[in-house]
């Protein structure tokens, strides 16, 4: 089975194969699985967390779209890209630097300190706003989540 097989793999390594085997849909299935995963587990922050629109800055601000949610003093944002056609060549995923001068500008209380509840990675904001090149990093989607134990929000 599909979902098991992908459950047990190294997940850097998985990252990488999902995003380089695309086609097979096996990156549908496993988003799919990890976003319910997260919602799952952080219930009141997806059904009641305010609902925060971010409007993304920069040349490839037309191509991303991105809100964040927060209940309490839990938060999370989540990214997609968009209109990809002419953003990558043919054939390569819209990953790492393609995203180079993308930023999701955070509200003044948001967390700096992320982590992605689909790649794991930690995500640090800059200057007030998460860079494209790290949400991107490794997937073309995002879903981040602010640690329970988190430091205080980032400089303004």
């Amino acid at each position: 089975d599909e979902l098991a097989a992908v459950e047990e793999a190294d997940r850097p390594a998985l990252v990488a194969d999902l995003v380089t085997g695309w086609r097979d849909g096996r990156i549908k299935l496993w988003t799919t699985w990890k976003a319910l995963t997260a919602r799952r587990a952080h219930r009141d922050l997806f059904l009641e967390g305010d609902y925060q629109p971010i409007e993304p800055t920069g040349p490839l601000e037309r191509h991303c779209v991105a809100f964040a949610r927060r209940h309490g003093d839990r938060w999370l944002v989540a990214a997609v890209p968009r209109w990809l056609t002419g953003v990558t060549e043919a054939g390569r995923p819209p990953v790492g630097e393609v995203w180079e001068g993308l930023t999701l500008p955070l509200p003044d209380e948001a967390p700096s300190e992320w982590r992605c509840a689909l790649s794991g990675e930690a995500v640090a904001a800059r200057g007030g706003g998460l860079a494209g090149v790290d949400l991107f990093a490794r997937l073309p989607v995002a879903l981040l989540l602010a640690p329970a134990d988190r430091p205080e929000p980032s400089s303004r």
